[in-house]
């Protein structure tokens, strides 16, 4: 019979592998004891949001945007943020503008 690759192991450190099966079987684990019963919590009431907020849309709510996605080479994207960010402007006007000119010629 071919040996396996734990007889193998046990052999090289010493321990020939028909040992291994006459070792006593572990002692039984005792289960441990239910823990107690959790007790009700009762539920929390949250305030009700003031009349006066207004819920933020953005782009991504609104149906006329779409997200879109392309490649631009890493200086030019570098310097372009750079510029936006001195004109407190974003990537996707800037794009629009330029879209949109495009489009018109």
């Amino acid at each position: 019979m071919a040996k396996n690759r734990f007889a193998l192991l046990l052999e090289e450190k010493g321990l020939p592998a028909g040992e291994i099966s006459q070792a006593p079987p572990p002692p039984p684990v005792e289960p441990e004891p239910p823990p107690p019963p959790l007790l009700p919590v009762p539920p929390t009431q949250l305030p009700e949001p003031a009349a006066t907020q207004v819920t933020k849309h953005g782009k991504r709510a609104d149906p006329d945007y779409r997200q879109i996605s392309t490649y631009v080479r890493s200086g030019l994207y570098k310097q372009v943020r750079k510029r936006l960010t001195d004109e407190e402007r974003d990537f996707s006007e800037l794009l629009d503008e330029l879209l949109t000119r495009w489009i018109a010629t």
